[in-house]
């Protein structure tokens, strides 16, 4: 490995553009209802939309909440084609009681739609029985990482997948378990099921890598292959058009315990998905679906060095501050604060349902800038308010996003 050193300077005000001039994706959040303050109905569905998201080597499109139904690949001489059908989530194959239509139809809210000069944010909330179930994506330049958090009562078994159009006919599945692959062409494959942990779909259309990490502690979770190719399906195609053009993902056949921390009955399990896709050209082969599987998981680090003085400077300039590093994290964040006089600092961190959950920072200190270590193992996936105070500051609220 080589490692390379690259400055990077961070501003806490002052009138420089926070993109730098560039922006790297086009985000058009269009309610068909109108504004969304006003016109969301988030006691009952349907909320459609006409919402797009483009870069340079993507597009995607939202008709609904949790309806995904257009994606297409733009990098280089890809075709640009809509190759998706539906990302969908069903109970089980052909169990249409539950489904991303009737996740949309259901009560259910947004979390975040922001677009920024890194990353686009859109989240919602609410999945018929699961109201506290969430999705995030976080849009960038050529990739996608879509965090989904469900909290509902005891359920059969999930599958989740992605359903391909007719645009994507010849183009090759592959995974981990069948890296010579199988052709989307409507006709049936014999594909090898296990616990795969990346997908590529390539052709003349563009490449989609796809991995999918899992945060359980349900016991014995063995998530196998879901694969069906097949223009005349047997099986009933719940959501989006008739055909199952090339449909795969992951599918746990076996019962989910309650994962809801609403519902008060036996014991409460945790259960999170981060699904990234990586977008590239044309014809990729196994090889870069396995190095853009290691990057996923084994991410880049980055250490900083504070410019001399700096903390010192954010007291003296702009009083009490607080900040929780990174944000959103897995396993462990810093907690920093500051005041410019002596005094107590406090942080609790409360669920959605209201309920404190962590206390990070409860202490006297002395004027200047701290930092506390926070362990965030027990915490559950989630987002979560933050709300603080110094000795001359009211209670102020932050928000935080726990991962994985």
């Amino acid at each position: 490995l080589t490692f390379d050193v690259a400055y990077v300077y961070l501003f806490e005000s002052g009138s420089l553009p926070p993109d730098a001039g560039k922006a790297p994706m086009s985000y058009q959040f269009q309610l068909l209802s109108g504004p969304y303050k006003a016109t969301y109905n988030t006691l009952s569905g349907p909320n459609p939309e006409n919402t797009t998201l483009s870069t340079s080597a993507y597009s995607v499109h939202f008709s609904d909440r949790w309806i995904r139904d257009v994606t297409s690949v733009t990098v280089g001489v890809s075709t640009g084609v809509d190759i998706l059908d539906r990302h969908k989530s069903l109970f089980a194959p052909g169990n249409c009681m539950r489904s991303e239509d009737t996740f949309s139809a259901g009560e259910g809210a947004f979390i975040v739609n922001r677009a920024g000069a890194v990353r686009t944010l859109r989240g919602y909330v609410g999945a018929n029985s699961g109201p506290t179930t969430y999705r995030i994506h976080a849009f960038y330049d050529q990739r996608e990482d879509i965090q989904t958090v469900l909290r509902v009562h005891a359920i059969g078994s999930l599958v989740d997948f992605y359903d391909y159009s007719a645009d994507a006919v010849g183009m090759t599945y592959h995974n981990d378990l069948n890296p010579s692959g199988a052709v989307i062409d409507g006709v049936p494959d014999a594909i090898t099921p296990g616990q795969h942990v990346w997908e590529l779909v390539t052709g003349a259309q563009g490449s989609l890598v796809m991995a999918v990490q899992h945060e359980t502690d349900i016991p014995n979770f063995d998530y196998t292959t879901y694969y069906e190719d097949d223009a005349s399906p047997s099986v009933t195609q719940c959501t989006g058009d008739n055909v199952a053009y090339g449909s795969s993902g992951y599918y746990e056949t076996d019962p989910i315990p309650n994962t809801d921390p609403g519902v008060q009955q036996g014991e409460l399990f945790h259960f999170s998905t981060l699904r990234t896709l990586v977008f590239s050209g044309p014809n990729e082969d196994v090889g870069f679906a396995q190095a853009r599987h290691q990057e996923i998981v084994n991410p880049l680090t980055v250490q900083g060095t504070p410019w001399p003085n700096a903390t010192d400077v954010t007291v003296r300039e702009f009083g009490t501050f607080f900040n929780v590093v990174p944000n959103p994290a897995a396993s462990r964040a810093e907690v920093r604060f500051g005041q410019a006089r002596a005094g107590r600092f406090e942080a609790h961190v409360y669920d959605v349902a209201g309920r404190r959950v962590a206390t990070p920072v409860a202490r006297t200190d002395a004027v200047g800038a701290h930092v506390v270590e926070w362990n965030l193992g027990a915490l559950p996936a989630g987002v979560y308010l933050v709300r603080w105070r110094g000795v001359d500051t009211p209670w102020r609220t932050s928000r935080f996003t726990k991962i994985r």
